[in-house]
């Protein structure tokens, strides 16, 4: 899986991190907790969830909408996320 840029939020935090098996995922942190952005490989679908849940929030192909669903998920306003980092095909 090739790294994606993550967009960036002035109010909370959008990072990478290794899961247990090495895959690269996401986490967002706002003031409503911590929410995860996972994938089981290349062609799976986005699965966006609190860390502290097993259900998922949504699911999707496009990592922008589940960077704006987590967001949501950990009251951050979707409106000051600044995606001019992405990659243009993501």
């Amino acid at each position: 899986m090739s790294a994606l840029r993550l967009p960036t939020h002035p109010d909370g935090t959008i990072s990478r991190y290794r899961d247990v098996l090495e895959r690269e995922q996401t986490a967002v942190d706002g003031p409503k907790g911590h929410v995860l952005i996972t994938r089981n490989g290349n062609f799976k679908p986005y699965a966006v969830w609190h860390s502290d849940q097993i259900t998922t929030i949504v699911s999707t192909d496009d990592h922008a909408h589940a960077i704006r669903s987590a967001c949501v998920a950990v009251g951050l306003d979707v409106q000051r996320l600044d995606f001019s980092a992405l990659d243009a095909d993501h």
